[in-house]
């Protein structure tokens, strides 16, 4: 409110024609924005929680993976993909490196790990 109050002061406009000349039509675009970043928090949360699902049903030897769960675990992931928000390429390209680094090393991992328990 002070900031708005500040700016009307400053530019010599009443209240209400900034915000009918400048609050009101960047509000679509705020709202964008908003949901852009609440489904991108969504799914981070629910790549997390599948992750945490796959991992905990992996590393327990007691109970079988059923081909149910593997196709489960499919289609949720083909989910994600297809409903996470895209990332702008500017912001991509700048990510590539570390997050391929980072998948290599997952899968490296992986790997050895699937190669010792499978002796």
């Amino acid at each position: 409110a002070a900031a708005l109050t500040t700016i009307c002061v400053v530019t010599g406009l009443t209240l209400v024609t900034f915000l009918l000349g400048v609050a009101l039509p960047l509000l679509p675009a705020f709202l964008d924005v908003t949901e852009y970043i609440v489904g991108i928090i969504r799914s981070a949360k629910d790549r997390e929680a599948l992750y945490r699902e796959i991992e905990s049903r992996v590393g327990n030897g007691d109970d079988p993976i059923t081909g149910e769960n593997l196709r489960v675990w499919q289609e949720s992931l083909f989910e994600l993909r297809r409903d996470t928000p895209t990332v702008p390429d500017f912001i991509y390209k700048l990510q590539r490196r570390k997050n391929e680094a980072a998948m290599s090393s997952a899968a490296a991992q992986l790997s050895k790990r699937a190669r010792t328990e499978g002796k």
